[in-house]
């Protein structure tokens, strides 16, 4: 067995069918299949040789192992790895558009999640601001709402990285903006949190609720301005969000001023004296 291994793993790394074919000869189907979702390096069972195939993009090595799972009576988009990870989700992880084409005209399930925290292959590409295969799965009609184990959509997990391109295509393909995840965090809230500004800017375009609180009662002007942002705190008053707003603990300007953030502190105290953001502005801008 272990010949055959070293001869396929050679194979796996050219991407010629004709070697891998030689290296299997007068193996079964099923027995194929097993060796096929052996690991490329001996070591991590992540890292099958199939996976390895995907990743490198040899697309006619990868339309053989699917034949081979077809064989073999196996579903071709099973996953390849203990992780859960399909093929496509692999292709996504790479960006191999490539790859990520030809699974999707051979049936893929475009929203099948890997078992680890529940990302589909739509999540895998907004976590890795992967824009080209993203373009592929909205087109294929993926659900772009589907959430992880967490509740975050990707459009959630794109606005918390600030991955704007990612976020662009999303919104056209009418993702859910005020979606919160399983602690009650709005896209906006998230880009707020992480002091991504064009993130934030993009959504209040869309028309996001700039109040919405979570689970616990924060709310993006809150923790923009808790977090010393400067620019998120700037973004949310000038789109109308409500600085008289509070928690338990007390607004954003008091929020701010105990956690030694004086100079987002005064610029709040400012506009609540003026009046309003636009008052303010006719004084100060």
């Amino acid at each position: 067995m272990s010949t055959i291994l070293d001869n396929l793993r050679l194979a796996v790394q050219s991407g010629s069918v004709s070697d891998a074919e030689a290296a299997l000869e007068g193996q079964t189907p099923s027995q194929i299949v097993d060796i096929l979702n052996g690991t490329y390096d001996g070591q991590r069972r992540s890292v099958s040789l199939f996976f390895h195939a995907i990743r490198e993009g040899h697309e006619a090595l990868v339309r053989y192992m699917l034949g081979a799972r077809i064989a073999a009576g196996v579903d071709p988009h099973e996953a390849v790895n203990d992780d859960g990870d399909t093929p496509l989700i692999v292709a996504a992880w790479y960006d191999r558009s490539d790859m990520a084409r030809m699974l999707i005209a051979e049936r893929a399930d475009l929203n099948r999640a890997e078992t680890t925290i529940g990302y589909t292959p739509c999540l895998v590409c907004a976590d890795r601001d992967h824009t080209s295969v993203m373009r592929l799965l909205l087109a294929a009609r993926a659900d772009v709402d589907q959430a992880n184990d967490e509740g975050a959509t990707p459009l959630n997990i794109s606005a918390q990285f600030g991955q704007v391109d990612v976020m662009r295509l999303l919104l056209a393909a009418r993702a859910n903006i005020e979606h919160t995840d399983k602690f009650g965090q709005s896209p906006l809230y998230s880009s707020s949190w992480q002091n991504k500004p064009d993130a934030m800017r993009l959504l209040i375009k869309a028309r996001a609720d700039v109040d919405r609180r979570t689970n616990n009662g924060n709310f993006p002007l809150l923790t923009a301005s808790g977090n010393g942002h400067s620019d998120p705190t700037h973004i949310l008053v000038r789109a109308g969000a409500d600085i008289d707003s509070a928690d338990i603990d007390g607004d954003a300007e008091q929020n701010a001023r105990g956690r030694g953030h004086h100079h987002i502190a005064t610029f709040l105290a400012d506009i609540r004296e003026a009046g309003g953001y636009a008052q303010y502005s006719e004084l100060f801008c």
